[in-house]
Formats: structure tokens, C-alpha cells, sequence
């Protein structure tokens, strides 16, 4: 980015006006000016951008998504601001020369290296009804669309505006950027001289090779030796092979060393795209491809059609007519009828030559469309009859007339075949009457009811609807059609979104097939797409005992949607929080050292929560928001969950599928006569059924395992290490919540930050300039004596003076207590001081609360403690501590020793904190914190394999 002396000098060169310098400059400061929003279904993604060091968000995933991509890979372009000024623009209506105010907000600024544009990118069908309804305004040239008015009030400003179609996006272009953009990043090292060098070789006497073979020269000649000795005439010599992977390739193609058709090819699909030598080589090769195929297309054409020509045994014929499964050919001896089956033959054997003739014109191509097949049988047979009665008239079914009347409507129907013997077809169904026998009168009038009656959420049947239009009718003097008619008519006016709302439209809409499909819509390499979601499980769970049921469990799934693979998960009693969306996160990270290129999320409050939007732009992780309400946009994590639930939760004791019949389910058969399976044991089974069961299956999708097939890919399309995050405490801190008041704090210089009406402290608050001013603040979601706050760069960890009274709670346990103890005692969160707050948590009997709450908290604990997920830090001496504070907590209150030695833990607790990564530099902003695991890729899979199991 930027800084001011570096855009004053840009604006001295350019000459920029003073009034557009105050746009340009309010832009940077408060853009976007207005949040995006989804009304019509479109796609919101907040993209992790590198060059501009936050998340920019695109309203449209067709639209402004393949804009931003094509920004920021861009190196003329400096900066983007998306929504960046509200324009207040003066225009006059065409007829009456009215003037009026328009309020327009462009969809991007960009400051190049050459001017200021604002662009505004909109769908081609938009734009082409824009034209229609405001002639003149926006104008459609051989150079694009344009928005002349904007462009004379901007001019004047030094500012260049610019109008967009969507289908101007090079789409291919854009996947491949996407598909390249961490090798694009300027912190990607560049490939070694050795490499460069080794990858040239392999085209030592070829212009052209498949990427998927040269991927497989590099694992077989170059990598199975790296070092090696050369025998000559002067002797051994050891000469040192670089290792080259395929990183080292998509690079040099990134950087222009190796010659991709990135316009035209698809790098994803490495089994297709070719390599090229130099760019010479790839023009040649396209030049050469594309003569061989006009070449094929012009001499090797041969179809059955009408006109065209055929020779058998040295007789010319030609086909005059086609039916279903017989053709008319008319020769020098006459017609004669054959079996297309026969010609088939006939042609595939070379015993006979068969020529297309030219294409039959429109007119003769609707009338074919226009005759049914029965009427093109019938003047086949007609045609036969004709035939025979030229030989024999006695022979043929049919009298002398009704042949002569054949022959006259084959004379006038023209001189083309095609017409003669079309006029032989039947037309029966052009027989009668086929105009409505409804007015239209008596028409508007069951389209006004289907308006204001029908199509509304009183949702009144068709029965009554009737009962307006006889009102209606009897008011206007039309005579009433049937009940049955007016069903019809009705049924056609029917508005499922109005009577209904969009979601059971939606449900009743067909599904979009794709034609032409330039996006790839689960990606094309591993962890690109990655999707997580919600679903309670049919499932009753218990404590270690088995005795009592703690209820249904949450499962939080992230699978990969190229490869299909579960990449991890979540069980938790507790509904959808954040909780378990940070979670899921520390799963993933934990078992593949990684964060995805992109997350696909739904609407939910979880999703859009300020502190995963934070970890998702630190470590470089754009979001996409599917569509509320349109669950096909995840139809690969709803279908998964189907999968679960039918081969393994539905097959586990305990299930409630009976429930979904709860007034047909006995006692003797109820769920909760069954429950065996604790949270611990469903843990170790479900990642055996993700890795061992539903992992090695083939899958539909591609035909092979979706670990194997992941396991590939990551080969194929680069392992990409510069997204590799380390599983360390500044990870775990990032991944706590937010307290829900708000992200902040203000320090108190004696008592510390408060949080939920408890004070913490650290003796880092103690410093200058600390007192008296906000920081970020972070609550451990499985210990609620322990904060983290964020000073000077680091995370600091922050201890409550009440860590004894409160120990083995967790932040949900928390909350429900302050709820008991408003109803119980009667008062409120805000009369409680920390030694009343204390007292009360005391005297309160534990079985006041819900009993399967310690339980369901413990449980949790228990699995996911040892997976090194409910700690945040992992310090050793902390935790030392924390045992002898909880020693001393068990004490009263009153006692001196106890309060002293809280006072002691309170001044003396050591900071575990994990320093933060310094200025973020602006070429890279994310680089820094995206942390590389320094262990080689065996390791990694070892380690991902060994990953927490109970079978």
C-alpha cells in the first residue's frame, strides 16, 4: 500500500485536482462506505487480500469476486478500495429534461500506477435492461458498455470511470490466478537456478509436454537421486541434482519461466494442460491445432439427413426423407424405403459412400420440427404406395382417388423433395377448433383473483378462490367458467413464493444444470474449498456411567470439497457457537498444520462472529457466505451428512429414528432404554469411520478414495507450505472468543480488566501507559479463570483472584450459574461484587443447576484435554500454580492464608504469552504469521496419520 508521500508525489505527477485528491482520499479512509448484501440469491466472499492487508468483500461471487482476483495480481494496480464513495450525481430524465439526484456508489476504486478509476461491474442482462428502460444513459459501444454522465462528472475531478460487463471477465484467466496465487505472493522464495535449469532440460528435444508427465519426471528421475557420480574421461565426478518439486514448477510458471496457455488451459486439470517450451512453441502448436481441426471438419463428415447423398454398388441416391427408423431413398429407378439400421451397416462395412449435402434451410427444419412422427410414418407409407401403384395399381390398399389426390398435393407443393413428400404427412392435428373458448375478459378477471386472493400467506385453497371470481364475475356480467376450468387456469398463475415465501420456492425450483461452466465449483485442488457446518446427530449420548441420558450431540464438520475428504471435527453437547467453530478450526489445524485458501459458510451468527472473521484474515483465509436459505450451495457438506447419519449414527444403539414417530414409539423401545455410547467413545468411532470406513471408499465424485484422492492432489497441484500453520499457543490464543460484551477493555491500574463482573490481573498491567487505555481481550472458552489481553504485540495471560471458587468451569457452566442465581437469590449481574459473586457460587448446592451440565462439561473435557485442545498456553509453571491456588480455594473465604495466598498467585502468575509477529509489512501482510512447520512432508503424514484414535 501506499503511504501519503508516495500518493502526493502520484498525485503531483498526474496532475490530480484538488476535489478529486478529497475523494481520493476520503475513499481510502472510509471505505467501504455501505456493508454488501444479499438479496437475489448472490454469493458474499471476503477475500484475504495480501496486497491491501485486510478482507475485501465482493457482493457477487460472478461479478465483483473475478474483479478482485484480477486486482490483485495485477502489478499496475496499487491499491482497491471496494465501495469506496457514495456519488452524488446531478442528470436530467431524457423526455421532460427534469433534473433529478442519483445516488451511486461504484463497486471499486483503483489507484494505478497511470490515474484513478472508479469501475462498477455489472451482469450483461442488467445492463442490456438498464439500456432498454433509460435510453441513452447507458450506452453499449464496441469498446463496452458506458455510463457517459458519470464519466463528464468525474472527468472533471481527474478521475477516470469505467463501466463493466460481467461476461467480459476471463474466466479461465481467473481460475488460473487463483489456482497460482500463492506462488504470486511476494513471499514466495523464487525457484533456484538449479531447478530452472533441470526443468529446461526436460525439453531438450520437445516443444511440448503434459504437465501430469512432467510432474512425473520430477518424482522419478530427478528426486529418486539427488546426488550422484558421473564416470568420464577425467575420471569420477560428483556432480549434485537438484530436488525439484512440483512448488518449483507452478513458480516458474507463475513467474513466466515455464509457458502455460493460462487463458485458455485449466492448471487444475494436470492430466490436459500443456507445457510449453517457449511462447513461440505455444503459438505454433495452437496455430497447427487449430488447421487439423477445421481440416477434420471439412473431409470427414458423413450423416444420415435429408438431401444428403449416398452411392451403393455405383448407383447415385439421395435421401429424401427420414422417419423414426426408416428412410426414403429416391434413385434413378424410382423411391425406395430402407431401414436406417441397414445404411448404418452398409457405411461402417465401406460398401457404401455417403456425403453430406448442404444445410437444409430454416424453413424446411421448422417444418420437420412442426410433424409428428406418426405424420411422418404416414407419408412414408403414402410415399410406398405411390411407388407400387406406378407398378402395379391393383396392389395398393387404397383407392384411385385418394392416389390422385396424393399426387396433386405433391405436385403443388413445390420442387423441393422435402416439401413434395411432406405433403403427404396427415394432419389430423391441425383438425378443429383450437382458439380458447374463454373470453379474456372472463381471463383478466381469474388472473386478478389468482393476484389479491390466491397468491398471498393467507394461503386460501382454489375452492375458495372460486368464490371471488363468481363475486367478481357477478359485479362485471360475465358468465363464470367451471370450477374445473378455473382449476386449470389457476394452477398456471400459482406463485409458491408468494403463498409460501422463497425457501419452499426454492424447494420446488428446478436445478441449475450448467451448459458452459467456466468456474469450478468445488475447486480444483485440496483445501481451495472448504466447507464446515452444523447437524445434532440422532444420537442419545451418557455420562461414564451409562446410567443417566445427557442428551443428542453437536457434530461440526470441515470437509474438503474437491476431494471430499473429512478433514476434522467437533462433538459438543453445547448448540452451535463460536465455540465450535473455533474448535473445528484447532481440529484442523491440529491434524494438517494448515489453514484452507477459502471456508464456505452459511448465514449463521457463529460464522459472521468478529473473531473468526480475525483468525481468517491473520492466517490468510478468505470466507464465502452461501445463500440463506439454498442449501444446494452446500449440497457436498448436507449430503455428507446424510452419509453419517445412514451408515454410521442409524446403526449405532441408542439412535432416534424411531422418534421421528414419537406417537407410534413404545416404552419398551424407547432411545433412552438403549443409551451406551459416551462422547469419549463417539469421538474415537467417528474418526474411524472418517479415516478407515467413509475415507478409503471409492467415491462417486472422482472415482477413487477421498484420502487417496486427497493424498494425490496435494501432489499434483503442490503442497503449497507457505500456508502451513503452526499448532502453537499464539494459534490457540487467536482461536478463543471474544468476551460477548464486546473485543476491548479498559485496564485498571489496580485491580486489572474485568470481564463478566470478575476482575483478572497480570503484573504486566502494571506498566506505563498500560493503565487507562483499551486492549484486545481474549476468554479461554474452557476455563473461566483465565483471560488473555493483548500488550505491546503479545498475548498475556491474565489470572481471577477467584480461581480456587470457580476452578473446573468452563464459560457455558459460568453463564448458567449467573442465571440460577439471579432467579434463586434475586438479584442481578450487576449487584455482585467478586467476594459476593464469591460467597453466592459457594452456598449454591450443585443440584440446583441442570445435573447433566457438569457432566456433559467433564465429558468434554476428558476427550478433547488430552488432544491438546482445551488449553490455550501450555505453560508449565502457570499450571502449577493454578493446582495450588485450587488447593487453597477449597478453604473460606474468611481465612487470612487463603486470601493471601490468592493475593500472592494474583501478583506473582507468570505471562504465558507467545509473542506476535511485529510490523506487518505491506507486501506481505499475513506472511509473517503464516508460520512454516519445519519437518518434512513424511513427518507431516505420519503425524496426520497417528492423529488421536480409539481403534
Amino acid at each position: 500500500m501506499l503511504t501519503q508521500i508516495e500518493l502526493h508525489d502520484l498525485f503531483k505527477s498526474l496532475g490530480t485536482p484538488s476535489a478529486g485528491m478529497r475523494l481520493v482520499q476520503k475513499a481510502r479512509k472510509e471505505a467501504p462506505v455501505r456493508e454488501v448484501q444479499s438479496h437475489r440469491g448472490n454469493v458474499i466472499t471476503r477475500y484475504a487480500s495480501q496486497k491491501m492487508g485486510r478482507a475485501i468483500a465482493a457482493e457477487s461471487r460472478t461479478v465483483e469476486f473475478p474483479a478482485i482476483v484480477q486486482y490483485e495480481h495485477d502489478p499496475k494496480i496499487l491499491e482497491y478500495y471496494p465501495q469506496p464513495v457514495k456519488l452524488d450525481l446531478m442528470l436530467t430524465e431524457r423526455g421532460t429534461k427534469k433534473p433529478f439526484r442519483l445516488q451511486h456508489t461504484p463497486d471499486f476504486l483503483l489507484i494505478t500506477t497511470d490515474g484513478f478509476r472508479l469501475e462498477e461491474w455489472r451482469e450483461e442482462e442488467r445492463l442490456i435492461g438498464l439500456a432498454r428502460k433509460t435510453p441513452g444513459r447507458y450506452l453499449r459501444t464496441d469498446d463496452g458498455w458506458r455510463f457517459p454522465e458519470a464519466e463528464e462528472y468525474l472527468a472533471s475531478l481527474g478521475i477516470d470511470y469505467r463501466l463493466h460487463s460481467a461476461d467480459e471477465h476471463p474466466q479461465q484467466y481467473v481460475q488460473n490466478l487463483i489456482f497460482l496465487g500463492d506462488y504470486l505472493t511476494p513471499g514466495w522464495p523464487p525457484v533456484e537456478q538449479k531447478a530452472i535449469a533441470t526443468l529446461k532440460g526436460f525439453f531438450e528435444g520437445q516443444a511440448v509436454i503434459p504437465l501430469v508427465h512432467l510432474i512425473a519426471r520430477i518424482g522419478t528421475k530427478v528426486n529418486e537421486g539427488i546426488s550422484g557420480v558421473a564416470v568420464g574421461d577425467m575420471g569420477s565426478v560428483e556432480i549434485d541434482v537438484p530436488k525439484v518439486t512440483t512448488d518449483d514448477i507452478y513458480k516458474a510458471i507463475a513467474d513466466g519461466q515455464l509457458t502455460v496457455d493460462l487463458v485458455n488451459d485449466d492448471l487444475g486439470e494436470t492430466d490436459r494442460v500443456l507445457i510449453y517450451r517457449d511462447l513461440a512453441a505455444m503459438q505454433f502448436h495452437r496455430r497447427i491445432e487449430e488447421a487439423a481441426m477445421a481440416e477434420c471438419l471439412e473431409t470427414r463428415v458423413a450423416s444420415i439427413e435429408v438431401g444428403a447423398k449416398l452411392t451403393y454398388e455405383g448407383l447415385p441416391y439421395e435421401i429424401s426423407l427420414i422417419g423414426d427408423t426408416k428412410v426414403l431413398l429416391k434413385g434413378e429407378q424410382g423411391t425406395s424405403e430402407v431401414d436406417i439400421s441397414v445404411l448404418e451397416t452398409l457405411h461402417a462395412e465401406g460398401k457404401l459412400e455417403l456425403q453430406a449435402s448442404q444445410h437444409p434451410g430454416l424453413t424446411i427444419c421448422d417444418t420437420l420440427n412442426a410433424v409428428s412422427p406418426n405424420a411422418i410414418e404416414s407419408a412414408l407409407q403414402r410415399g410406398g404406395w405411390l411407388q407400387m401403384a406406378a407398378v402395379d395399381p391393383n396392389s395398393v390398399p387404397r383407392s384411385k382417388r385418394s392416389l390422385e389426390r396424393y399426387r396433386k398435393a405433391m405436385r403443388e407443393a413445390g420442387g423441393s423433395v422435402a416439401e413434395q413428400h411432406l405433403s403427404l404427412a396427415t394432419k389430423y392435428e391441425r383438425c378443429g377448433n383450437h382458439a380458447r373458448k374463454i373470453p379474456q375478459e372472463l381471463l383478466d378477471l381469474i388472473a386478478k383473483v389468482a393476484q389479491e386472493q390466491f397468491n398471498n400467506p393467507k394461503n386460501i385453497t382454489k375452492k375458495a378462490a372460486y368464490l371471488y371470481l363468481l363475486d367478481g364475475c357477478q359485479e362485471a356480467g360475465v358468465r363464470p367458467c367451471s370450477l374445473r376450468t378455473f382449476h386449470k387456469e389457476l394452477e398456471n398463475l400459482k406463485s409458491i413464493r408468494a403463498r409460501k415465501g422463497k425457501r419452499w420456492a426454492y424447494q420446488t425450483d428446478p436445478i441449475v444444470w450448467y451448459l458452459h461452466l467456466n468456474e469450478s465449483i468445488h475447486g480444483v485442488r485440496p483445501f481451495q474449498y472448504v466447507h464446515i457446518d452444523h447437524t445434532e446427530l440422532d444420537l442419545l449420548m451418557c455420562g461414564p456411567g451409562g446410567k443417566n441420558s445427557l442428551g443428542k450431540v453437536w457434530l461440526t464438520l470441515a470437509v474438503d470439497a474437491e476431494s471430499r475428504a473429512v478433514l476434522s471435527f467437533y462433538l459438543s453437547f453445547e448448540a452451535p457457537s463460536y465455540r465450535s467453530c473455533m474448535m473445528v478450526l484447532r481440529d484442523l489445524v491440529r491434524r494438517h498444520g494448515r489453514m484452507p485458501e477459502m471456508l464456505v459458510l452459511d448465514n449463521g451468527k457463529d460464522f459472521k462472529s468478529r473473531a473468526m472473521q480475525r483468525v481468517c484474515q491473520l492466517y490468510g483465509c478468505s470466507i464465502r457466505y452461501r445463500p440463506a436459505g439454498q442449501s444446494r450451495h452446500g449440497s457436498v457438506m448436507e449430503r455428507l451428512f446424510g452419509t453419517v447419519n445412514t451408515q454410521f449414527i442409524h446403526l449405532l444403539e441408542g439412535n432416534t429414528q424411531l422418534m421421528k414417530h414419537a406417537r407410534m414409539t413404545t416404552k419398551s423401545v424407547l432411545p433412552e432404554n438403549f443409551v451406551t455410547w459416551t462422547l469419549t467413545a463417539l469421538h474415537g468411532a467417528m474418526d474411524f469411520f472418517c479415516k478407515r470406513i467413509y475415507g478409503t471408499e471409492i467415491h462417486p465424485a472422482h472415482g477413487e478414495a477421498p484420502l487417496e484422492h486427497l493424498e494425490r492432489r496435494l501432489t499434483e497441484t503442490g503442497e503449497r507450505r507457505n500456508r502451513l500453520v503452526r499448532y502453537d499457543d499464539t494459534f490457540r490464543i487467536e482461536t478463543c472468543p471474544s468476551p460477548q460484551e464486546g473485543d476491548t477493555r479498559v485496564v485498571d491500574g489496580q485491580r486489572g480488566v474485568k470481564i463478566t463482573h470478575i476482575w483478572y490481573w497480570n503484573d504486566v498491567l502494571r506498566k506505563p501507559g498500560v493503565a487507562g487505555q483499551p486492549v484486545e481481550v481474549r476468554v479461554d472458552p474452557w476455563d473461566v479463570r483465565v483471560v488473555y489481553v493483548l500488550v505491546g504485540n503479545q498475548w498475556h495471560r491474565c489470572v481471577s483472584k477467584l480461581m480456587g471458587t470457580i476452578r473446573n468451569r468452563t464459560e457455558i457452566e459460568l453463564r448458567y450459574a449467573f442465571a440460577e442465581l439471579a432467579k434463586k437469590s434475586r438479584i442481578q449481574k450487576k449487584e455482585l461484587s467478586p467476594e459476593r459473586l464469591a460467597e453466592h457460587l459457594r452456598l449454591l448446592d450443585a443440584k440446583a443447576w441442570d445435573p447433566r451440565l457438569g457432566e456433559q462439561q467433564a465429558e468434554a473435557k476428558t476427550l478433547y484435554g488430552p488432544l491438546g485442545m482445551t488449553l490455550a498456553t501450555s505453560d508449565v509453571q502457570a499450571t502449577r500454580c493454578e493446582g495450588k491456588d485450587e488447593a487453597l480455594g477449597t478453604k473460606q473465604l474468611g481465612q487470612s492464608k487463603a486470601r493471601k495466598a490468592q493475593r500472592e498467585t494474583a501478583t506473582s502468575t507468570a505471562t504465558a504469552s507467545r509473542t506476535l509477529p511485529a510490523a506487518v509489512k505491506p507486501a506481505n501482510p499475513f506472511g509473517v504469521l503464516k508460520t512454516t512447520r519445519q519437518v518434512p512432508n513424511e513427518t507431516l503424514l505420519k503425524e496426520r496419520d497417528d492423529d488421536y484414535e480409539f481403534f
